[in-house]
């Protein structure tokens, strides 16, 4: 696939699969979602999932091809290889739109990630651990993300860490699938969560930039 053919493909995973019925119900792939058309849509308590901007995004990272995880030896490399293409552009997008978020790393198998992201608040960032494992049913399962610094901090977080997305992530994901992978995770699952959560964190005292834990002169 081209890469004009492939951006295009992208716009349309953004266009088909970011609305949902207000009982969190995907829409219908067949029905075209359109600048024209939202009013209507709106109309009928359809909601976005993402904004403006994190759809542009998610619309620029490379889909995957290869249905394979880590139990399948002979094709995991080559999944391996669509995902670092993916997070590589991903990284390079939110740098070149100044919103540059996050890093990765993997542990030789590719099984293990870790890495560190970080949310500005009023010119302020917070950095906080991240990590994950990949289930042995990927791509069909999602990775749950853990960010150990804010373990029991938030009602929006399992045991461990791991934050508990919305109810509209699993349907998207499982529709998509192999087509997203670890980059889709970022933008659509860890992004948004640190934008609703670490602001709330913040306001009642429970995230503290390290600057301010300093103890005054």
């Amino acid at each position: 696939m081209s890469p004009r053919a492939e951006s295009r493909r992208g716009e349309e995973v953004a266009s088909n699969f970011f609305v949902t019925t207000g009982s969190g119900n995907l829409v219908d792939p067949r029905q075209r979602v359109s600048p024209r058309n939202i009013p209507t849509l709106l109309a009928h308590e359809f909601v976005w999932m993402a904004d403006e901007n994190t759809r542009k995004a998610v619309s620029q990272i490379p889909l995957l091809k290869t249905q394979a995880g880590p139990r399948e030896r002979a094709l995991w490399p080559q999944r391996l290889k669509e995902e670092y293409q993916a997070l590589i552009r991903f990284v390079e997008n939110n740098k070149a739109a100044d919103n540059d978020w996050f890093r990765l790393e993997s542990n030789a198998d590719g099984t293990r990630w870790t890495g560190t992201c970080w949310f500005v608040h009023e010119m302020l960032r917070y950095e906080f651990r991240l990590e994950f494992d990949i289930p042995v049913t990927y791509p069909d399962t999602a990775p749950e993300v853990a960010l150990p610094d804010l373990d029991g901090k938030t009602a929006k977080m399992y045991r461990g860490g791991k934050i508990c997305l919305t109810e509209h992530f699993a349907p998207l994901w499982a529709r998509n699938s192999p087509r997203f992978g670890l980059a889709h995770l970022m933008a659509l699952g860890l992004g948004p969560w640190l934008a609703v959560e670490v602001p709330d964190l913040i306001a009642k005292g429970l995230v503290v930039h390290f600057e301010q834990r300093k103890a005054p002169l």
